[in-house]
């Protein structure tokens, strides 16, 4: 039997009134996004047995086999992200930098539209020059944490706290980033080393070399000229190195070794007034290239379990399916490849190339994303997918477009730009070609990806007549990347800590 039409638009003003929920009501409430980025992680380091966590969310979700970062630098990397911009078009191309106010970011745009923008950072490459004036616009709490490195046991009870104090009245997006893999890699399963510590030729204890740790002390040591020494039989970095009185920095001279040097003995002298010094060295010790590689996959299998852990957290709290959950890294690392061990550099794929997840809400088909499984996407593509698979409009002048709608072929354009002896490398990069150009020395160099994925052999002398717009291209954006603000004074003390100051 059908009821009267008045009879049934009586009965839909009623529930309105009562406050029960409608359909269109239920729709309006926004999937939650959460976006986790494992610094220096590399695209290679999953399916290896040592990322089971990772390498589950892959197979529920969709892998991005051919995902590349724009820069092999974190802040830069990050502000391509969630910008959507190159970094030269950004205008963050080095570490401690500012990110330009006008900018549109992620954060903010979901944040302005009713989204609980949360973020839990552990690495001070992430730390705004200034707050608001970093990827941290926009966020209601944005944790910085208290360390310039932090590792993932450490972030992760910072990241629940986050999901324990959201409003949970809102949607929201939670920005968990991870730095287990970034070096040093001495933190999981390494063997003590100790360096002796002597002041004015005095023992006063060790310092461990083999855990990234503070050695610290307040001495009386009296007015004049003092000296520290540590000494190892093993090698070690200081990474950093101070010396204050009541709060003011002491001038030091190093008479042998020097911090980020690979060293056995590190001297250091300063002139000290009367009263306390208060001293502080960071240190760690220096493995050589196959104990590197062991370490990296430790790091790598440590920041597994806690991704493991905030998905289980996750699922625990009832959120995982109608939670968005995005994973990458914001560039990859150099484990001796063209003799190179970290980051920053170079343009081979040892460092661009890197890992992207992402699994839909239980509502949304995610047949339309796995088109772009196997295609080279980049990272100025996350943005615009999170939004559309979201339902949230994107802002205009996004240089990246959504996986979701978009199988069109991509170039990648990366580049990377060294913060104190200024040297540039900008690459164009699509499927089977990649073209590097360095501006300073007027060079091209050409590697067929197909026949040479190990970037070995240049063949720009075969290939140069074809790659003229290519070319040209990277000719103009180096130029626009040559207009580049310096990094802020004030941050750089944990940049050289971190091992970015003079690359």
């Amino acid at each position: 039997m059908r009821l009267p039409l008045s009879i049934l638009l009586a009965c839909c003003v009623f529930i309105g009134l009562m406050g029960f929920p409608t359909h269109h009501e239920d729709e309006v409430r926004k999937s939650n996004v959460l976006l986790i980025v494992i610094d220096t992680l590399r695209a290679d380091a999953l399916g290896r047995g040592i990322t089971p966590n990772i390498d589950a969310l892959a197979e529920e979700g969709v892998h991005f086999s051919s995902a590349f970062s724009h820069a092999p630098m974190t802040l830069p990397a990050h502000t391509a992200i969630f910008t959507s911009l190159l970094p030269s078009e950004a205008r963050v191309l080095t570490n401690g930098q500012a990110v330009e106010p006008e900018l549109p970011l992620l954060g903010q745009h979901l944040s302005a539209r009713g989204y609980d923008a949360l973020a839990a950072v552990s690495l001070a490459t992430l730390w705004p020059v200034v707050t608001g004036c970093g990827v941290d616009r926009g966020f209601n709490i944005y944790d910085l944490g208290r360390r310039p490195v932090e590792r993932g046991h450490e972030v992760l009870p910072r990241v629940t706290r986050l999901l324990d104090d959201r409003d949970s009245k809102k949607p929201f997006f939670l920005f968990a980033h991870f730095s287990d893999p970034h070096e040093p890699y001495n933190c999981h399963g390494t063997v003590s080393h100790n360096a002796s510590v002597f002041i004015d030729d005095e023992p006063v204890g060790s310092a461990t070399t083999s855990e990234m740790s503070w050695w610290r002390r307040s001495l009386d040591l009296g007015p004049g000229e003092h000296t520290l020494r540590f000494t190892s039989e093993h090698p070690f970095k200081a990474r950093e190195v101070r010396a204050t009185t009541k709060g003011r920095p002491l001038a030091l001279r190093f008479t042998e070794g020097a911090p980020l040097e690979s060293l056995s003995t590190l001297c250091v002298q300063f002139d000290a007034p009367e009263g306390a010094v208060e001293i502080s060295v960071w240190i760690n010790d220096s493995p050589d290239l196959q104990e590197i590689r062991r370490r990296y996959d430790l790091e790598v299998a440590a920041v597994d379990r806690a991704v493991g852990a905030l998905l289980e957290d996750l699922e625990r709290r009832g959120l995982d399916d109608e939670t968005l959950v995005v994973l990458t890294s914001d560039h990859g690392e150099a484990l001796g490849e063209h003799g190179q061990i970290g980051h920053v550099n170079t343009l081979y794929d040892e460092l661009l190339h890197v890992p992207l997840v992402v699994r839909a809400p239980r509502t949304r088909d995610e047949r339309a994303l796995s088109r772009n499984s196997h295609r080279l996407v980049t990272h100025l593509d996350i943005a615009p997918t999170v939004l559309e698979l979201i339902d949230v409009a994107p802002w205009g002048g996004m240089r990246g477009s959504s996986l979701v709608s978009n199988t069109r072929p991509r170039t990648l354009l990366a580049e990377t730009h060294t913060p104190e002896a200024p040297r540039d490398l900008l690459c164009l990069r699509d499927e089977r070609t990649k073209l590097v150009y360095d501006p300073a020395a007027k060079l091209f160099t050409c590697f067929d990806l197909v026949k040479d994925p190990a970037e070995e052999r240049d063949i720009y002398a075969l290939r140069a007549d074809s790659l003229g717009p290519w070319c040209e291209r990277l000719r103009a954006q180096s130029i626009q990347a040559s207009r580049r603000p310096s990094p802020r004074r004030d941050a750089k003390g944990h940049l050289a800590a971190l091992g970015y100051a003079g690359d």
